[in-house]
């Protein structure tokens, strides 16, 4: 998600803070996002079995380690990047797998707490964050983005059998939010929202919803419906999206070539029906559709 979102779930999972959690977990869309970045790096790598053509050479990209397409995300923001039976997967995962082959390159994918992805990215410890991160002018300033290479949104979560319309018709409301995402700003500005609490992912939040400990949920479309249905959480989005959530893939500053290489690739799998495929095997529905 979208996230500006949003992604460490124990369990399902999304969204960030925490380290490398090899849970199964997800919102994003997009995720999402962290208006600030804090000064902690990357915690952790994920190796990852997938294909890629392999021992490409640099052509002037400037990467981390030649002939490697080191890419960055949360691993806690199914369907989006997960771990499953031990594995990396997920969306995110395909898309950056794929970006890699297009450009010779063998995928490496990294996890950390999305609210350390960008401060390890300016470290220079990956070339390339494919964590479903949406391109807000703070992040700009510090990373240049791709185009969008997929759009969400984020929604409202409230019980099934709450008769709350929208968040306006909340009271006194709890609402959860990704740790490090917008939304965390956004609630502390409504009069009816008593306490906005912090989760390390999305669908950490929307699992406490059920249960009563919080009131509402703030998370991305196509990750609350993944995280639901799979668990069997008794929850429904309500209203109108509160955000739309496109996800660009940042590199570094001065990163031109990487940068065009990048789009062209994204350009290339949306015209061959490449991202068509994989957006239907993560989704179930046509990216026009989301």
């Amino acid at each position: 998600m979208i996230v500006n979102w949003l992604r460490g779930r124990k369990g399902l999972g999304r969204r960030v803070e925490g380290g490398t959690g090899r849970g199964a977990g997800r919102s994003a869309a997009v995720r999402g996002g962290a208006l600030v970045v804090t000064a902690a790096l990357l915690s952790g790598c994920a190796g990852f079995g997938g294909g890629g053509s392999g021992g490409g050479e640099d052509e002037g990209y400037d990467l981390v380690r030649n002939g490697e397409f080191a890419f960055a995300l949360s691993g806690q923001l199914a369907p989006f990047s997960f771990y499953e039976n031990g594995k990396l997967t997920g969306f995110d995962v395909a898309i950056g797998t794929e970006v890699a082959k297009r450009l010779k390159l063998t995928p490496k994918p990294a996890t950390g707490a999305f609210n350390t992805l960008l401060a390890g990215l300016q470290a220079g410890r990956y070339d390339a964050i494919v964590g479903s991160m949406t391109n807000t002018p703070e992040r700009a300033k510090v990373v240049d983005f791709s185009n969008d290479y997929y759009k969400s949104g984020a929604f409202l979560w409230v019980k099934s059998a709450s008769t709350a319309g929208s968040i306006d018709d909340l009271r006194n409301a709890v609402v959860g939010v990704p740790l490090g995402s917008t939304f965390e700003a956004e609630m502390k500005k409504k009069s009816n929202v008593k306490k906005v609490k912090t989760y390390e992912s999305d669908v950490d939040a929307l699992n406490d919803v059920p249960t009563g400990r919080i009131d509402a949920a703030i998370v991305d479309k196509l990750v609350g419906a993944y995280a639901a249905k799979k668990a069997g959480l008794q929850v429904k989005p309500v209203g109108p999206s509160l955000v739309d959530n496109p996800a660009a893939i940042p590199v570094r500053k001065k990163h031109g070539k990487l940068l065009a290489a990048v789009n062209k690739a994204l350009a290339d799998m949306k015209a061959d029906g490449t991202y068509t495929r994989i957006f239907r095997q993560w989704f179930g529905i046509d990216p026009t559709d989301s």
